[in-house]
């Protein structure tokens, strides 16, 4: 792929539209690779917005592109001052801005960003934190696509930051225990991130994690072991693509079901 081609497609792939629609489905991802893992038959299954994508979108403008919020009661997304979707106001304003034969928009409501400001106060006061995830900006640093070939197959990924100044590709995550964090690793796939997002980036990939229930932080580099388990990772995901996917392919997604004992 010549240089102009990918920096078109790298530009398309900015906006979020473009990255988890339909453009962005001709690229693999990491989670192309857990889907193909745990649940074949979903693989290429449309991707919907809903209330946790949309707080994990304000969180992470709130940590990564402060400047959004500078001016007092700015915000990058809609906010709704309603407690429920349910609330007749929230429906009203939902109703005004939907047009005809688009799909209704998704806001965030007050209380869920209020949640979100709190994480957010609490990254930004912590200087190791700020310094990886906010500061010392280049241009094109912070939610920057990049696409590769990695084992024939073009992949993508999105990253919160590259931090050119530190040499790492500082990754933000949120959990539900910090102290669980390294022993979920793996289950939720980011053992394949790592790996991925370090050849797409050509820089080591650090998780800088905050816990949502208590605020703690923690700050997690990846072991080679660890890499080598992600790189296994993704190479099971292609396996499994190409039985059930591949132009000769072996298996009929048709035929899967999951299996148990209960």
């Amino acid at each position: 792929m010549d240089a102009k081609k990918k920096a078109r497609i790298i530009e398309r792939l900015r906006s979020d539209d473009e990255y988890f629609g339909e453009f962005g489905q001709q690229y693999l991802s990491n989670s192309d690779m857990k889907t193909l893992l745990e649940k074949p038959d979903l693989y290429g299954a449309r991707w919907d917005t809903n209330a946790d994508f949309l707080k994990g979108r304000y969180l992470h403008h709130r940590v990564l592109e402060p400047e959004l919020f500078e001016v007092e009661g700015s915000s990058p997304m809609i906010i709704v001052d309603c407690n429920t979707r349910n609330n007749k106001e929230y429906k009203d304003i939902v109703a005004e801005n939907t047009l005809e034969g688009i799909e209704k928009p998704l806001y965030l409501l007050k209380k869920e960003a209020d949640e979100m400001n709190f994480l957010a106060d609490k990254v930004l006061a912590n200087a190791d934190f700020r310094e990886a995830l906010t500061e010392n900006r280049q241009p094109n640093e912070v939610e920057e696509p990049e696409i590769m070939e990695l084992f024939g197959y073009w992949f993508k990924g999105k990253a919160d930051r590259i931090n050119k100044h530190m040499g790492i590709v500082p990754d933000f995550k949120t959990t539900r225990s910090l102290s669980g964090f390294p022993s979920t690793f793996k289950k939720y796939g980011y053992h394949g991130q790592a790996y991925i997002y370090g050849e797409l980036f050509g820089m080591p990939v650090e998780f800088f994690v905050i816990d949502k229930e208590t605020g703690r932080l923690g700050r997690f580099q990846v072991s080679e072991e660890t890499l080598l388990e992600g790189k296994a990772f993704v190479m099971a995901g292609l396996e499994r693509l190409e039985y059930y996917y591949g132009e000769n392919g072996l298996g009929d997604i048709s035929q899967y079901y999951d299996t148990g004992l209960i």
